[in-house]
């Protein structure tokens, strides 16, 4: 940074350069800000309720996509109805199916 300049830093707990490189320099601070919320001044019900909702928003949201996605598939006319009404079909042909060849298979054996 060059003189009379201003930039952005922040302080860590180890210095980024050997000591001697910072003889020559000079910090001031202008402006601090802390990192969390010190300040003790009694805060207002709704801002706490639009501090909670902003914390929980994405969980929210996220929880409701997926309602919304489970209430879609138990709807009578979902791909996931539709293809459960196909496998019931499917399995009662298959019962028939069976039935009619286990009653060919009982005629054969009388006659041989």
């Amino acid at each position: 940074v060059g003189p009379n300049k201003e930039a952005n830093f922040r302080i860590l707990d180890v210095a980024a350069a050997p000591k001697d490189r910072y003889a020559s320099q000079q910090v001031v601070v202008s402006f601090a800000q802390p990192r969390g919320d010190v300040s003790r001044a009694p805060r207002s019900t709704f801002s706490s309720v639009l501090k909670y909702l902003g914390d929980w928003a994405p969980l929210l949201i996220f929880l409701a996509v997926i309602l919304y996605l489970v209430l879609q598939g138990r709807r009578k006319d979902s791909p996931q109805s539709r293809t459960l009404a196909l496998f019931e079909r499917q399995v009662a042909l298959h019962e028939t199916q069976a039935a009619n060849l286990a009653r060919i298979a009982a005629e054969l054996e009388k006659r041989a």
